[in-house]
């Protein structure tokens, strides 16, 4: 992966199409609940979201996705924990076997942001930006568009 690389992909489902357009935007190190990664922020737009995946490449893993719909408000879900194959007896992990488990929970369901009051918005908002899992001009420019639902 390359900052500054763009791709596209299309999606489909019962009632509905798009494509969406991506761009590898940055190298960052996010704050999570299993340790602060280095990640590459992908960002993708479509005519009705944004999504934000913070991709580990060590760990091979999204450990942290923002869905932000221009109706359904903003869900962001983070890895809170995650297995790995090692030695129980001396706890040391085999760092080329760094895949999750398939039963482990590797996401916490948020609770919808976008049906919130202008307050807790504005809160989410900050935390984010306080986590850097937004730029300062995202964050001005989500809380405008919060401000303007007045």
């Amino acid at each position: 992966m390359v900052v500054g690389n763009t791709f596209e992909y299309g999606y489909s489902g019962p009632t509905w199409m798009g494509t969406r357009k991506c761009t590898v935007k940055a190298q960052v190190r996010v704050k999570t609940g299993t340790g602060d990664p280095d990640t590459f922020k992908i960002v993708c737009k479509d005519k009705v979201s944004v999504k934000t995946w913070y991709r580990s490449p060590k760990l091979g893993i999204t450990v942290i996705y923002i869905q932000d719909h221009n109706t359904r408000g903003t869900n962001t879900y983070e890895l809170v924990r995650q297995e790995f194959s090692g030695s129980p007896s001396t706890g040391q992990v085999d760092q080329s076997k760094l895949t999750p488990t398939a039963t482990s929970p590797a996401v916490k369901t948020p609770q919808r942001q976008g049906g919130g009051t202008i307050e807790e918005r504005l809160a989410k908002l900050k935390e984010l930006l306080d986590k850097e899992l937004l730029t300062p001009d995202e964050a001005a420019g989500k809380r405008k568009e919060i401000l303007n639902s007045l």
